[in-house]
């Protein structure tokens, strides 16, 4: 008896502990959901809901959903004969857990015409979750210095390998990705 009261609540443990750690499978499901769900909310110009899933230090920094989603949309207005052809979530490179959270690195791929010119980029967007990988908030870690990037994001782990942007003119995001090699920042 005393052996089976032991054993049951040794698999208790075991079941609550696998409960607790969510595996990345579902954790890459959520990311690709909540990034796809973003890049949505961008190409329908719904910056508020597009502000929802950015960095919350980046979006209070702006004054809170109002005043990012404002910004957005006087940012976009103001790039006359842009055109965004196609934006979508790439490749998800990079899932860690770190202290209390989950961090990742995903590709943005977009391809833009303006004035004529087609330009295409893969850019990359830092995940952070603070709640055990269910909810996703990103920040694009190609703005800016890395430096500048950690004041925004400084719960990042600093093990966290950033890679660079990839620009390209006059070739398309499929001509850009059939020989694209990930590299990274220094």
């Amino acid at each position: 008896m005393k052996q089976t009261t032991i054993t049951c609540i040794l698999l208790l443990v075991l079941a609550n502990s696998s409960l607790a750690q969510p595996d990345s499978a579902s954790i890459s499901t959520r990311i690709r959901a909540a990034a796809d769900s973003m890049l949505t909310a961008f190409r329908q110009k719904d910056y508020r809901t597009f502000a929802r899933f950015n960095n919350e230090n980046l979006v209070e920094a702006l004054g809170g959903e109002e005043n990012f989603a404002a910004f957005m949309d006087k940012q976009i207005k103001s790039m006359e004969g842009l055109e965004f052809m196609e934006i979508r979530t790439g490749r998800i490179i990079r899932i860690l857990p770190y202290r209390n959270t989950w961090q990742c690195i995903v590709e943005q791929q977009s391809q833009i015409n303006m004035e004529g010119h087609v330009m295409s980029s893969i850019s990359h967007l830092v995940g952070l979750s603070a709640d055990g990988g269910y909810t996703w908030h990103f920040a694009d870690a190609n703005q800016g210095t890395l430096e500048q990037f950690r004041t925004i994001m400084p719960e990042l782990n600093p093990a966290m390998p950033i890679p660079k942007k990839k620009l390209v003119t006059d070739k398309t995001l499929d001509q850009l990705l059939a020989d694209y090699q990930t590299s990274y920042l220094p």
